[in-house]
């Protein structure tokens, strides 16, 4: 049972990487909470700037779509086949994608008017605990279907 818990957890952290990620990618400009931190709207903001921050825009959207298919890989083939390191994987692809994007979203609350989602980036984070920690108890009980 821990297991199946542990790949239900990491599947729905992945699932939140890839949402995360097409939302990025896709959106038109820049997303509410930054034009909220930059004090201003997407139309005041000169062409050049406007390339830059859709540059990094996608950027991170790219980076949460690739995180996000590179979990939902992990949990759907060698974790749901019990490799037992495909669950350490699965922890440092998550973390290593939230771990920035917590960094990020802290630094713009604290020094401007944006409000990032911090809500769902902690959802995530504790998927990914909560993932790690079933898969560990599974390897403990030695079974997959523990």
């Amino acid at each position: 049972m821990a297991h199946k818990l542990s790949l239900v957890f990491y599947s729905i952290a992945a699932a939140g990487l890839l949402v995360t990620g097409l939302v990025y990618l896709f959106w038109p400009g820049l997303l509410p909470y930054h034009l909220a931190a930059l004090e201003t709207s997407w139309e005041h903001i000169s062409p050049n700037y406007q390339a830059l921050f859709r540059a990094l825009v996608n950027a991170v959207g790219g980076g949460c779509l690739a995180a996000g298919l590179a979990m939902a890989f992990l949990a759907a083939i060698p974790w749901r086949r019990g490799e037992s390191w495909a669950m350490w994987a699965l922890a440092l692809v998550g973390f290593c994608a939230a771990g920035p994007l917590l960094w990020a979203v802290l630094h713009v609350r604290a020094n401007t008017l944006g409000n990032p989602p911090l809500e769902l980036l902690v959802l995530g984070l504790v998927l990914g605990v909560a993932g790690l920690a079933a898969g560990l108890i599974s390897e403990r009980g030695g079974k997959k279907g523990s």
